[in-house]
């Protein structure tokens, strides 16, 4: 069953590296399969593994959203949204924020196609809010050397606790935005085993690694 066979597997720019930390575990455990990795954004990713162009990804799935249909969900971990800002800033030392007080601020995305961001705009404009969402930088390093600069950016918690945040304030939204960081696979076809050891291998690393300490 397993010569010859493929696996391929998508995250995005912003969790491709916490996944891709787990490969080498997968890849020497099974060296006969050939191992396809794509990055692409979340909801690109979503289709992708529903009409069967992609056999799993890593993605950030909002509560309650319609993307869950047809879908095997593997959860990691529930994540929330934090604003990071320079600690220079007049909103620096507060406990959290609400999307009404951001709205005025200058608003570093990612891009258009990216799930964080089609969220925070969803949350924007349930309140009626047109914040001003300005360029398109998915480097998180690019983006942070900007905010020190005056503007802000959204993160997950968990994930940005990889980066060095001594001249930043990171806080979270109120009322808070979750995500749940899972593992997705079509729901309309059988899981094989080396998808599942794939799957284990995956949501292990990426667990460990985003543990809190």
């Amino acid at each position: 069953e397993q010569k010859n066979s493929k696996l391929s597997f998508g995250a995005s720019a912003l969790t491709a590296p916490h996944a891709s930390a787990c490969f080498p575990d997968f890849i020497n455990q099974f060296p006969e399969i050939q191992f396809i990795h794509t990055e692409l954004w979340d909801p690109t990713l979503i289709n992708m593994v529903k009409d069967g162009t992609l056999d799993i990804a890593l993605v950030g799935l909002p509560r309650n959203d319609s993307d869950r249909a047809g879908l095997h969900i593997f959860p990691i971990l529930e994540e929330y949204v934090c604003v990071v800002m320079s600690k220079t800033h007049p909103l620096h030392d507060r406990k959290n924020v609400t999307l009404q007080e951001l709205a005025n601020e200058k608003i570093l995305v990612t891009s258009s196609e990216s799930g964080l961001t089609r969220l925070m705009k969803s949350e924007f404009a349930l309140r009626g809010l047109n914040p001003n969402f300005m360029l398109n930088l998915i480097s998180i390093e690019a983006r942070l050397s900007m905010v020190i600069k005056g503007a802000i950016t959204f993160v997950m918690n968990r994930q940005f606790e990889w980066y060095n945040q001594k001249d930043l304030a990171v806080i979270p939204i109120e009322p808070k935005i979750h995500r749940t960081l899972a593992l997705i696979a079509a729901a309309n076809r059988e899981i094989s085993v080396v998808e599942k050891t794939f799957i284990q291998i995956i949501k292990d690393g990426v667990a460990k690694r985003l543990e809190t300490t």
